[in-house]
């Protein structure tokens, strides 16, 4: 049995023990509701599905490589430079950020998955991303639930809020 720690801001959860044939690969699903020519937008929300899968494909990785190589975590600021909206990051580095990491929304993690669950494209420079994440890989009990604004800042895609599922349902900010 693993140590109880702090998993999903909040949630206790197991530590499972890492196995030696654990490799940096990250599972990734997509089970957003499909998107048709004729929905309002619909371009724009398959560019943030795009947006959001390959930044957390990315993101993930790193984090499960760190976790194999033992490490502490990645260097989010590599990431936050990369994937942030200017406003986010300055909020990020301005103010006191709970004892959590925003983008696994948990303080401890070993190979993070995620599963993009909705798509909603505000208009066609902005919009958000649900997100299913399990952070001790893809059979672990308790997921957590992450929304991700995003926003055109300079021509690209930026996430602009990271939102978590509150115990009433709701997201909510930091």
């Amino acid at each position: 049995m693993g140590a109880m720690l702090l998993g999903s801001c909040g949630q206790k959860q197991e530590t499972p023990s890492a196995s030696s044939q654990d490799t940096a690969q990250v599972s990734v699903s997509d089970t957003a509701k499909a998107v048709t020519s004729d929905t309002p937008n619909s371009q724009t929300a398959n560019e943030i599905r795009q947006f959001v899968s390959n930044t957390y494909t990315e993101v993930f990785a790193a984090y499960t490589q760190e976790h194999l190589n033992e490490g502490n975590g990645p260097d989010r600021s590599v990431f936050d430079k990369k994937f942030l909206s200017k406003r986010l990051q300055k909020a990020i580095n301005s103010e006191e950020m709970i004892d959590c990491d925003y983008w696994v929304h948990a303080q401890d993690f070993t190979t993070p998955v995620f599963d993009i669950k909705d798509v909603h494209a505000t208009d066609e420079k902005s919009g958000y991303a649900d997100i299913e994440i399990r952070v001790f890989g893809p059979d672990s009990n308790e997921p957590s639930y992450s929304r991700v604004q995003v926003k055109i800042e300079d021509g690209k895609w930026k996430i602009d809020d990271f939102q978590y599922k509150n115990d009433n349902g709701q997201y909510v900010g930091w």
